[in-house]
């Protein structure tokens, strides 16, 4: 599946990155309009964490209470691009602080060239369940490309339409 190595040794051919570890972002709002989270190193290590305003799948850490109380949403099949702005709006209505450490502690190897992925093994089957994971998460946040929602919106009565309320 993946390149191996061991534990505790970098493959001979990277060259970890300096230890002033990183802080998540918000990135850019893809072809979907979902915002990404991104990374960005830091000049150097803070002297303790810091409060960090958005989650990252790649390597959260927490009580495994947090699991318990903000399950990752079954209905979000193959999303990929969408699950860290849903978890990160969910995690802090439900009261979570999110942090980033003071500096490396692991590092993430960024390119799949080496492996395979899910969204190519099972294209059709991707397609199909993120853009309906896609459409929930923007219902969700109450954004995305409009109309959002499956049905068509309704339309509100205004105070002196004749609407249900018989307000004139």
């Amino acid at each position: 599946y993946g390149r191996g190595y061991q534990l505790g040794q970098h493959p001979p051919d990277w060259t970890p990155p300096p230890d002033a570890g990183t802080l998540n972002c918000a990135g850019f709002f893809d072809d979907k309009n979902i915002l990404n989270i991104r990374y960005r190193t830091l000049r150097q290590r803070w002297p303790v964490p810091r409060r960090s305003y958005f989650w990252s799948g790649h390597f959260s850490f927490s009580s495994s209470a947090v699991l318990r109380e903000v399950p990752y949403d079954p209905q979000l099949l193959m999303l990929f691009y969408g699950e860290e702005i849903s978890m990160t709006v969910r995690l802090f209505t439900h009261g979570w602080d999110l942090y980033s450490p003071a500096g490396s502690l692991i590092y993430h190897l960024w390119e799949r060239d080496y492996r395979r992925l899910y969204m190519a093994d099972m294209k059709e089957r991707y397609i199909e369940e993120a853009a309906a994971s896609r459409r929930r998460v923007h219902a969700m946040l109450g954004s995305g490309p409009a109309p959002f929602f499956e049905e068509p919106p309704e339309a509100w009565p205004l105070p002196g339409d004749g609407g249900p309320s018989g307000t004139q």
